[in-house]
């Protein structure tokens, strides 16, 4: 009896170390699967990639690059320095069409209008101001504008969720800024 009592024991016991060891594994491949899980959640989003999209082509020799149904619409890029693999969506040129000739109400007007929590990007030069509602730049994302007699260029990106004001003169040129309808990201920039 005594030594059936032992081999009861024993078996007690090793059921209950294998019951520990089990759950330990167990414990294990919950937290693998909860680590993956969380991995997945926070890995970047796959945006739709224009080079895997044909976007880029090349003719007459040039490296070119989708704008548009209108062939004159499409960008000549040969000489450009930036990764294909990084140009994003391609829905073409002007798909939102920047703003060239603003037009703008008086401060007495706005407050009728305007909620007080409204977003604006505002540019001032001397005595000239000027204020560009977020609303308003999320449908044209790029205003062509003169302050205190210089021109600029008011952009803002929906997706950043940021806004700035540019000088649009080069050299002696006066230059008038579209929109391709592409997005541009690369990881060692944004990390």
């Amino acid at each position: 009896m005594k030594h059936y009592f032992l081999i009861l024991l024993s078996l007690g016991v090793l059921v209950g170390c294998n019951n520990q060891e089990a759950k330990k594994a167990d414990e294990a491949i919950t937290e693998e699967a909860h680590q993956k899980d969380e991995k997945e959640s926070h890995a970047k989003r796959k945006f739709p990639n224009s080079k895997e999209k044909g976007k880029f082509f090349e003719r007459d020799g040039k490296k070119m690059l989708y704008g548009g149904k209108d062939d004159s619409q499409h960008f000549e890029l040969s000489s450009h320095i930036l990764k294909e693999e990084n140009y994003h969506y391609g829905i073409g040129r002007e798909a939102f069409p920047a703003l060239l000739e603003p037009e703008f109400i008086s401060i007495e007007e706005a407050d009728t209008l305007w909620d007080d929590d409204a977003r604006f990007l505002v540019a001032y030069a001397g005595n000239d101001v000027k204020a560009y509602s977020v609303k308003d730049l999320t449908r044209y994302e790029i205003v062509n504008d003169v302050l205190d007699g210089k021109p600029i260029m008011a952009a803002y990106c929906i997706l950043a969720d940021l806004g700035a004001i540019y000088d649009r003169q080069y050299g002696d040129q006066v230059l008038t800024f579209g929109l391709s309808g592409y997005t541009y990201f690369d990881e060692e920039v944004w990390d």
